[in-house]
């Protein structure tokens, strides 16, 4: 991965981290409370080596590669996949994905007054709430 990439990655890693402390302060009255740190810290490495896996994926000719069995799928995909569901897995537990937010009591899901879904609700014969 060349130096622009690894930058690219760093500062999206740095703005990820920055806004869900921001989140889960403002959930937690203001103050982050002390033992959530290591899950914090969890979080940044958890995403940051998604956005890594994925860059290094995007970066490939081709996502298989060759084995002693033939061709097969790079194991990066794979390592991929574990840190997206170790990324969710946290985000789910500290109340940052919408469902496990509204679970929770961490997120309000407000009404859209779109059109297109005002149109919807009619057509799906659902009341107005």
């Amino acid at each position: 991965m060349d130096e622009k990439a690894r930058k690219k990655i760093d500062k999206k890693v740095k703005d990820f981290m920055k806004s869900a402390r921001n989140f889960l302060s403002s959930k937690a009255g203001g103050e982050i409370p002390e033992e959530w740190n290591l899950s914090l810290y969890m979080l940044e490495v958890y995403f940051k080596q998604f956005l890594e896996l994925c860059e290094e994926i995007s970066s490939m000719d081709s996502i298989l590669v060759e084995s002693k069995y033939g061709m097969i799928v790079s194991p990066l995909c794979s390592a991929r996949d574990k840190a997206a569901v170790r990324l969710e897995s946290l985000m789910k537990s500290l109340g940052m994905t919408l469902k496990s937010g509204k679970q929770l009591g961490t997120t309000e899901i407000r009404k859209s007054s779109s059109p297109l879904e005002a149109f919807m609700r009619k057509q799906l014969g659902e009341e107005e709430k």
